[in-house]
């Protein structure tokens, strides 16, 4: 959301806002089973990212 004010880097937390925005707008549209499949999908992919952060990058 923040590229549209002309910044050239977006942030985790500008990540983080689109999120929310996207979660505000879809979860009054699905169904109970389709809430907790976009929940467990979010939940799975937040902790493969906290994984890969946990010390498997070796460059540095």
């Amino acid at each position: 959301m923040r590229e549209l004010d002309g910044l050239e880097q977006v942030t985790w937390a500008d990540q983080e806002r689109g999120l929310q925005h996207h979660f505000a707008v879809l979860l009054p549209c699905l169904t109970a089973s389709a809430k907790r499949d976009l929940k467990s999908a979010a939940l799975r992919a937040l902790s493969a990212l906290a994984v890969n952060k946990g010390g498997t990058n070796t460059h540095g």
